[in-house]
């Protein structure tokens, strides 16, 4: 009996050690994919609202077009949306550029809330949206002419899908 009591312990040990380390590790991957994910939304909100800086928002939408479509037909974001400064406070859509497969309805998902907060504090602004099972990692960024003035707002988002958002958001709380 106690001889058996000692094997047991040792497979015991053997077996659970590994896994509690695979388990860690799945965590940490996890962790590092959702703020690896976050950097490259960020990365690519900044990058877009430099390059829309020198662009007419209002009677230009093809120049914007041209500028954001490249990164969601090349996979960068899953969705690109762009507004405009009215009336020094409020934010006007001027194009959206969505990934075919994005789930239906995300386009607009809580993006004119988040791009009148952007104008409102003239700051980047992150916010995870629930979508169908999933997270949308939206990222607003200011869009400021030349002579510094805020002008709009670009909104850079990636989907993370069901179970990687779950995993992931738990390990980086």
């Amino acid at each position: 009996a106690v001889g058996s009591q000692v094997v047991l312990t040792a497979v015991d040990r053997w077996f659970n050690a590994p896994m509690d380390e695979v388990l860690a590790s799945a965590s940490r991957i996890a962790s590092d994919y959702y703020l690896e994910r976050h950097r490259v939304v960020s990365d690519e909100a900044a990058r877009l609202a430099q390059a829309l800086s020198r662009v007419d928002l209002v009677n230009d939408v093809e120049g914007v077009r041209a500028i954001v479509a490249p990164d969601v037909t090349g996979r960068r974001v899953a969705l690109v949306q762009v507004y405009r400064v009215v009336d020094g406070s409020a934010a006007a859509p001027v194009l959206d550029v969505a990934n075919p497969s994005l789930p239906p309805g995300s386009a607009r998902t809580g993006g004119d809330r988040l791009a009148a907060r952007a104008i409102e504090s003239g700051k980047l602004l992150f916010e995870p949206v629930p979508e169908g099972g999933g997270e949308l990692l939206r990222v607003a960024q200011a869009i400021r002419a030349p002579d510094g003035r805020m002008v709009g707002v670009v909104l850079a988002s990636d989907v993370l899908t069901g179970e990687m958002a779950d995993r992931a958001r738990r390990m980086t709380k």
